[in-house]
């Protein structure tokens, strides 16, 4: 049986990579969006995305006020094996293109209608 595709999850079909100013590439494990608690109009995104080297760092924002926080962040054993996948499809592409930070990247899939 195969398992049907949601709109959320069409960004998965392909590498969504950022670079730091130091060359480090971050690739995006997940991707959520839901109300922002902090002010009533606002979209609040819920980023988690992991560094080839393991480094794994969760980053959110809204959209409106811009409440953002960025953490280190722990993967259970099914997002550890998703990492490693995704990993291994980065590292298989002649070249990777890269966003230069994680708002940009996610605002272009929200603009595409991928999440």
């Amino acid at each position: 049986m195969v398992q049907s595709r949601t709109p959320d999850t069409y960004w998965q079909e392909q590498v969504v990579a950022t670079r730091t100013s130091g060359g480090q590439i971050f690739l995006l494990l997940s991707v959520r969006k839901t109300p922002c608690d902090n002010c009533r109009y606002g979209v609040h995104f819920d980023t988690t995305w992991g560094s080839p080297a393991g480094e794994i760092h969760r980053i959110s924002w809204c959209g409106s006020c811009f409440n953002a926080e960025c953490a280190h962040a722990e993967l259970d054993e099914r997002q550890h094996r998703s990492w490693q996948a995704l990993v291994r499809l980065a590292s298989a592409q002649p070249v990777l293109p890269c966003w230069n930070s994680a708002r940009p990247a996610i605002e272009d899939l929200e603009r595409r209608g991928l999440v």
